[in-house]
């Protein structure tokens, strides 16, 4: 068997699962259009300070195997109650994205006040995968 095809048995599969697989069937939760224009944006502090429940990010395992490391960025909406109503993408390997957004969909938060009232906000989070 020549030495490219083994390659290709050996590393297609994998290559095709980290890097396709996830965007062909919408694997991040996205946010809504209409519905981001009506939150507030927060820095990442406020968001981290506020946050009553947190869920930490399972790293792929196959990406793991594979050395795929780095940092994704996530902007989180969370509506007034303190529930998170989305999170969407902004940089970083999509499999990495999808693990991150998949934990930060169940963490929960206190309301965030502006003007002493309860008000739904999006902030920028950031995430490490590092084997």
């Amino acid at each position: 068997m020549p030495w490219m095809e083994i390659l290709m048995r050996t590393y297609a599969a994998p290559l095709f699962c980290l890097f396709l697989v996830p965007s062909m069937f919408g694997a991040e939760p996205a946010s809504k259009g209409d519905q981001k224009k009506s939150f507030s944006r927060v820095a990442a502090e406020v968001l981290m300070d506020s946050a009553r429940r947190r869920v930490e990010p399972e790293y792929p395992i196959m990406a793991k195997k594979m050395g795929v490391e780095g940092d994704v960025l996530l902007d989180v909406s969370v509506d007034a109650s303190g529930a998170v109503a989305g999170a969407e993408r902004i940089s970083g390997n999509p499999v990495l994205a999808h693990a991150a957004s998949t934990a930060v969909l169940q963490w929960r938060f206190k309301p965030v006040l502006i003007n002493d009232h309860p008000t739904a906000v999006v902030g920028r989070m950031k995430f490490e995968f590092k084997p």
